[in-house]
């Protein structure tokens, strides 16, 4: 198994968050945008509706960005690379494909597939 570079990682993980802190921006200015373009009281319902899609849209962000967060703070504490659940080492191709991933492909077979 290949050692895992988490100087590689950790620089992989803050352009990840800095991309991500950008698109909520950019989400977030389009949502002002279209409130303040489209004052027209008969169009609630539309506008509800983008609301909400923007609204999911930004959740998932800011959900991968507490992922991200949570990754760089396992590679300052020396626990990264280990499995949340079993403790046993994820599998490096794996942390390169995700870095933020925080279970082994066996764990997270499991809990997707309980039987």
């Amino acid at each position: 198994m290949n050692a895992i570079d988490t100087d590689k990682i950790r620089k992989k993980l803050e352009q990840e968050r800095a991309e991500l802190l950008e698109n909520i921006t950019d989400e977030q200015k389009k949502l002002n945008n279209y409130a303040v373009s489209n004052p027209d009281p008969s169009d609630l319902a539309d506008k509800s509706f983008y609301q909400d899609i923007t609204q999911v849209q930004l959740n998932h962000l800011e959900r991968q960005i507490e992922e991200i967060e949570a990754a760089i703070k396992r590679i300052d504490s020396g626990e990264y690379g280990l499995c949340a659940n079993c403790g046993n080492p994820i599998n490096p191709e794996r942390l390169e494909a995700m870095p933020e991933a925080i279970y082994c492909m066996d764990c997270k077979q499991k809990m997707e597939n309980p039987r």
